[in-house]
């Protein structure tokens, strides 16, 4: 149990966040437009 095992939960912890991030963003893109299309 050395600290080898920690840096790839460090990585998939990383990269959790960006997806989270680009998830945030595109439905701050789409959900306006939406509304729009649905007037």
């Amino acid at each position: 149990m050395g600290r080898r095992g920690v840096s790839p939960v460090i990585g998939a912890v990383m990269l959790f966040a960006i997806a989270v991030l680009m998830i945030g963003i595109l439905q701050i893109q789409l959900v306006p437009s939406m509304c729009k299309s649905k007037e």
